[in-house]
């Protein structure tokens, strides 16, 4: 899968999740558009549900969910 089409899919979750409108950004501080403890777990869930992945604890830190690039970076480290 591309990076693009993570990206875009990631995107499109994020925004129901944190219930925005608002164009979100790559490098953009999510934690300021609305993604709190409870809304990093339901994205969790979708990641692993959409990408048939699984997110370790390990990999259950603040500085993994903190831009949608990191996400990126995550899931795509998984998926490959």
């Amino acid at each position: 899968m591309e990076r693009l089409e993570v990206v875009d899919t990631i995107k499109e979750k994020l925004a129901l999740i944190v219930e925005s409108d608002e164009n979100i950004d790559e490098h953009i501080d999510l934690f300021n558009v609305g993604l709190d403890s409870i809304k990093t777990i339901r994205l969790v869930v979708e990641l692993e549900t959409v990408f048939d992945i699984t997110i370790e604890d390990d990999d259950l830190v603040i500085e993994n969910f903190s831009t949608l690039s990191k996400i990126t970076d995550m899931v795509s480290n998984k998926i490959n």
